[in-house]
């Protein structure tokens, strides 16, 4: 049992949170609400978010900060944050498409995501697995964003899949990839 000069001493607390994340969960409340204390424990052990307090677990910017130190935690998000456009970019930028699983069809249809996972590590590679996931529609975006991005460049980050979808050039190699997509230009 430790003392309760221990329970109270930061500088123990933090010694004994950078060799096992997961003490965090034994803490004493006020140190609980800690983001220096949270942060640390987090970086021993990402499972650490799920003992953090409510109040952390609703803060964009606090949920980035642990997305930049282990972007694999973003599958264990809360819905809200698990398909939220700034933390997905964030891991992409680190884990590449692997930030893509389990998300929202939506996903796959923002230009800027797109564009971000097809230039991420491994992300020309990794397509076929992603989109079976994610279904037939997603494979109309990511050609069409392809094709977009291939007549564009980056400029086309700047449109929304509604405003690509309506290119002209970009319907006409559309279509002379495959005819079948015309059901999904018309929509």
């Amino acid at each position: 049992m430790l003392s309760d000069d221990l329970k109270q001493n930061r500088d123990f607390i933090k010694a004994c949170l950078s060799r096992n994340g997961l003490l965090y969960e034994c803490l004493e409340p006020e140190f609980k609400s800690d983001k220096e204390i949270i942060m640390l424990a987090f970086m021993q052990n990402q499972d650490v978010i799920n003992f953090i307090p409510d109040e952390f677990q609703d803060d964009l910017n606090f949920i980035l900060e642990l997305v930049r130190i282990h972007p694999l935690v973003i599958d264990q998000l809360n819905s809200s944050f698990k398909n939220n456009k700034t933390i997905i970019l964030t891991a992409i930028e680190d884990i590449g498409v692997d930030a893509l699983w389990d998300k929202e069809i939506k996903i796959y249809q923002d230009v800027e995501i797109m564009v971000a996972a097809l230039k991420s590590r491994f992300g020309q590679a990794c397509w076929e697995p992603i989109l079976s996931a994610a279904g037939t529609e997603t494979e109309f975006s990511k050609t069409i964003i392809e094709i977009a991005f291939s007549i564009y460049g980056e400029e086309i980050i700047k449109n929304d899949f509604e405003q690509i979808k309506v290119m002209p050039k970009v319907i006409e190699i559309l279509l002379e990839k495959n005819s079948d997509y015309e059901k999904y230009i018309q929509n």
